[in-house]
């Protein structure tokens, strides 16, 4: 049997580091009470929970949801579901009605005011700048 071996200091930290960092980006995932009426306008649990998680992950971490469901930690999808009070946290049907969940995208960016991203031929420029200016350092 192989001995146990202790962590350095430093490895105790970036475990306590990467700990905060779970717990504060659980916390991405608190819904606002216009956001909860929002869900709640909804009739189906998975379009309630699909729908908060959309808002959650495009409002607090800027970024639309995981392309499988299987990829969203099941601590969130627990945590959005007890707030919206579901006895079910189905969030597989969601992903299967593919159309629903592309509309609940577009009316969130709408009332976020997300656009997408575009490259245009000046973000092109000025990247190539950055570009050469980095390698010349």
């Amino acid at each position: 049997m192989k001995n146990p071996r202790l962590f350095t200091e430093k490895e105790k930290f970036e475990i306590e580091q990467y700990r905060e960092s779970k717990t504060k980006n659980i916390e991405n995932f608190r819904l606002e009470r216009h956001t909860l009426a929002e869900c709640k306008k909804l009739s189906q649990e998975h379009n309630k929970l699909g729908y908060a998680l959309q808002y959650l992950f495009l409002n607090n971490i800027s970024m639309s949801l995981p392309s499988s469901y299987e990829n969203i930690d099941e601590k969130v999808i627990k945590l959005v579901a007890e707030q919206l009070s579901l006895v079910k946290s189905d969030i597989k049907k969601y992903y299967i009605g593919s159309a629903t969940k592309k509309r609940h995208f577009e009316v969130i960016c709408k009332n976020l005011d997300v656009r997408k991203f575009e490259l245009t031929s000046e973000l092109i420029i000025e990247l190539e700048n950055i570009i050469r200016n980095n390698n010349n350092n």
